[in-house]
């Protein structure tokens, strides 16, 4: 069985290298899921794409590669976000993120995105996502860490932060200036190293895990319990794709 991993950030380099089972592409964009099913994909799974500056990977994409017999599954970034919106559809998600997509759909899509950059070991993150700022100051607070009063400004400075900008060290410097805090921020930065949660990773690798046990055998997803409608455009792009494989 086939199995293309698109991820970058939600886990480290050396956590994805523990998976060498599996074909692991960076972070998705637009077209990549045509791009897998080109490749002879058997499963997908969708974990990280790119949510600015580049087009995102679409709903139709995904419907038409189920359409054809292709298991898609996401979880961690945008992965769980498709997967919760594609649910009924016979998308498979899994983690907590995902099934807080499903439970508050009108959470904000910002709360899980981040920026994917390239180093030389592989892909990583230039920001933190507010999903797991939130539940690291929830943590801190019940630990005694923070007050109350504490957490809830720092949630709202994060939140109120463009995603690209989010840092827990950018959010410590801007806290720090209030005298009334500085004394918990300190304490805070301290516990940081050992006590920050990572719901992205937490969820990436129980999808990781998942497929790996996949790629051992030779089940095949189901028929799809729907049609898929096209249009001249879908059509078109996707012929874009499959042609450039077509060449190699």
């Amino acid at each position: 069985m086939k199995i293309i991993v698109f991820a970058g950030g939600s886990t480290s380099p050396e956590e994805t290298a523990r998976y060498p089972m599996l074909e692991h592409r960076p972070p998705a964009v637009l077209g990549d899921v045509y791009s897998a099913c080109a490749a002879g994909a058997d499963t997908i799974c969708l974990i990280d794409g790119f949510y600015d500056g580049r087009p995102r990977v679409s709903h139709s994409e995904i419907l038409w590669a189920m359409a054809n017999g292709v298991n898609v599954m996401g979880a961690a970034g945008l992965g769980a976000l498709r997967a919760a919106e594609l649910e009924t559809f016979g998308m498979t998600g899994m983690g907590t993120i995902f099934r807080t997509c499903k439970a508050s759909p009108v959470t904000r899509e910002d709360h899980f995105a981040f920026t994917p950059a390239k180093t030389a070991a592989g892909w990583t993150r230039a920001s933190e996502p507010y999903c797991n700022i939130a539940a690291t100051l929830e943590t801190a607070e019940k630990l005694n860490i923070i007050p109350a009063t504490t957490r809830a400004r720092l949630a709202r400075i994060a939140q109120e932060m463009h995603f690209s900008e989010r840092s827990f060290d950018r959010l410590v410097d801007i806290c720090r200036t209030d005298e009334d805090d500085r004394g918990h921020i300190d304490r805070f930065q301290a516990w940081l190293p050992e006590g920050k949660c990572d719901l992205l990773q937490d969820d990436a690798i129980e999808l990781l895990e998942f497929a790996s046990t996949l790629a051992e055998t030779d089940i095949r997803p189901a028929t799809a319990g729907f049609e898929f409608i096209d249009t001249w455009r879908r059509k078109q792009t996707r012929d874009e794709v499959f042609a450039l494989f077509d060449q190699d």
